[in-house]
């Protein structure tokens, strides 16, 4: 097959073309390349070209021959799981986790490391990265490392400006540190925006193709991600919609913002167990026992509000009634599609669940057609989010370095 000869707006043109059967096959999983013609819109020699790129250059590999009917079946093309590798990683109040991922997204490998001491985060990341790049050292191809990361995030410069957990984490310089020992590019995103990019992937917009959606993650703390037209949205300063700080009860409870009465202080775990030592501490009754450490005492909670402890299913159900209300302010301002509800919390919807989607259908404007749903995707999703915004920040880059080797054989 003769290669013609590419100009520099050509070779953007092409360039973005082969993102289109990039991505129509990273959607599908495995597919023909009739399939991909259908939903780019391309022609089937634009097609059989961009195939044989990706094929020459180990993106795509040759998948299996499935149609079991009469005459010749179609050859199916998947993106090749054996060859180029994201390294992503999780850094949570408790603890790091980490995943190897392929193109495909598939957890190849993962590692947890309990973060026992917050000054030595930075050496927890080292640890697993070293232990991921020595299983396969001199094997793959590693394109980048990816970390999401609770709180006010530099992604420009890779730095965790702030956070609410501990004050050793602000200022850190992630990417600058992890870039000088790995020599490979570091991303630094926000866990909540890593969470949507994996239900973009992976989850409920991946199934039923939503392109307007917001998320919001009930941890020890709450935060919130806004994605229109399938991008994720970022103000001017790189925030994202910090729906945790709203003040919610005015003049109430100090958050670790330096504000009171956010959101956060109510609705997430931190912020229940607190106002549970609060009330206790102000003579309120329960047989719960306050000295247990912070995790343990809000397992003692949820396990007390089940079994119908008068205090502890209160602070649920205020979460629940708070949350909907807050959830209902932005979901007028932003009106997704979709608001997909993920975290920790959803393990005791059980307690706020309905009174959650009761107050939000009574404050959002009567026009708005936002669906609540509730997310599937496990404790993973960050650091497969994570992978997949840093695929998606170097994909360009990555394909047209493949269509310059093609060329040039």
């Amino acid at each position: 097959m003769k290669k013609e000869k590419m100009f520099p707006g050509h070779s953007n043109l092409k360039t973005k073309n082969l993102r289109k059967v990039f991505r129509s096959i990273q959607a599908n999983g495995s597919t023909t390349r009739r399939r991909i013609q259908e939903e780019t819109g391309l022609s089937w020699g634009a097609v059989s070209q961009f195939c044989n790129i990706l094929l020459a250059n180990g993106i795509a590999t040759e998948g299996d021959i499935k149609n079991g009917g009469a005459g010749k079946s179609p050859t199916e093309i998947q993106l090749n799981p054996h060859d180029y590798y994201i390294i992503g990683l999780d850094l949570t109040l408790n603890y790091i986790r980490g995943t190897l991922t392929n193109l495909r997204g598939d957890e190849l490998e993962t590692q947890v490391i309990p973060v026992r001491e917050p000054g030595l985060i930075i050496a927890c990341f080292e640890i697993i990265i070293d232990e991921f790049l020595s299983l396969y050292k001199g094997k793959k191809s590693f394109l980048a490392i990816s970390i999401a990361v609770p709180g006010d995030v530099d992604m420009e410069n890779g730095r965790l400006r702030r956070s609410i957990f501990s004050d050793k984490w602000n200022n850190l310089e992630i990417r600058r540190i992890l870039e000088n020992q790995f020599h490979l590019p570091v991303y630094v995103y926000g866990d909540c925006e890593c969470v949507l990019a994996a239900e973009k992937h992976l989850g409920i917009m991946a199934k039923k193709k939503y392109r307007d959606a917001a998320l919001i993650s009930l941890n020890y703390g709450i935060g919130m991600a806004y994605m229109h037209d399938s991008k994720t949205y970022y103000s001017f300063a790189t925030h994202q919609c910090e729906i945790g700080h709203i003040t919610m009860q005015p003049g109430g409870t100090l958050c670790n913002c330096g504000r009171r009465g956010c959101l956060e202080m109510y609705a997430s775990k931190l912020g229940i167990t607190r106002q549970f030592k609060e009330a206790v501490l102000n003579g309120a009754s329960t047989d719960v026992d306050i000295t247990l450490p912070e995790s343990a005492l809000f397992n003692s909670i949820r396990l007390h509000a089940r079994q119908g402890d008068p205090l502890s299913l209160r602070l649920f159900q205020q979460a629940g009634r708070l949350m909907g209300k807050a959830c209902a302010s932005a979901c007028t301002i932003l009106e997704p599609e979709v608001l997909i509800v993920y975290g920790d919390l959803l393990a005791d919807s059980v307690l706020w669940k309905d009174l959650f989607e009761s107050c939000f259908r009574e404050n959002i404007f009567p026009l708005c057609q936002t669906e609540i749903t509730y997310s599937s995707l496990n404790l993973s999703a960050p650091m497969l989010g994570a992978a997949f915004s840093a695929l998606d920040v170097l994909l360009d880059n990555f394909l047209s370095n493949a269509l310059l080797s093609w060329q040039s054989k």
